[in-house]
């Protein structure tokens, strides 16, 4: 009989359990989760080495831009030069990087509309000329490319996934 019972107080146990754990799941998905977009590469690592054979017949870096979140809406980003996140950047890896001079790199669209629907990731074309800046003698261990996003609430834009830093090869 004492088994019996622990088998049942057990059950019980459990299927409470179970319970609670659906409900605090629903409660989390009942609640907007504010979108925010990001560099998906700043999560692994926001410096990214760029080499001639990463880029496509055009010249191109394709840099992914991605927009998490459960909220309806879109979310427009602008992909900027940001001499403040490189000072940061330096002073946080104890580096002295200098920013890439303009001649070397392009942005060829500056900005970006994100849903949360089948719209929430885009590439985002970098012209870069690494040929170019091999042949001027310049030293890829001088200068990286700070670029950043930006959006009208910085509500939408992860900090710390918001900047990433092109260097090459």
């Amino acid at each position: 009989m004492k088994d019996i019972l622990k088998i049942f107080l057990g059950a019980a146990a459990a299927v409470l359990l179970v319970s609670s754990c659906s409900k605090s799941q629903n409660i989390l998905y009942e609640n907007d989760v504010d979108s925010k977009v990001y560099f998906p590469l700043a999560e692994r690592n926001p410096l990214i080495t760029v080499s001639q054979e990463d880029l496509d017949e055009n010249g191109c870096y394709q840099l992914c831009i991605y927009n998490a979140g459960n909220n309806g809406g879109s979310i427009q980003a602008d992909i900027v030069v940001d001499e403040y996140a490189l000072d940061v950047y330096n002073i946080e890896a104890g580096t002295d990087y200098e920013q890439m001079p303009a001649d070397y790199w392009s942005l060829l669209q500056s900005t970006v509309t994100l849903d949360t629907g089948e719209n929430n990731q885009v590439y985002v074309p970098v012209k870069l000329d690494i040929a170019g800046f091999k042949a001027a003698g310049l030293s890829a261990d001088d200068y990286i490319l700070p670029l950043s996003l930006q959006a009208e609430s910085t509500l939408n834009v992860s900090f710390d996934y918001k900047s990433v830093y092109i260097k090459f090869e």
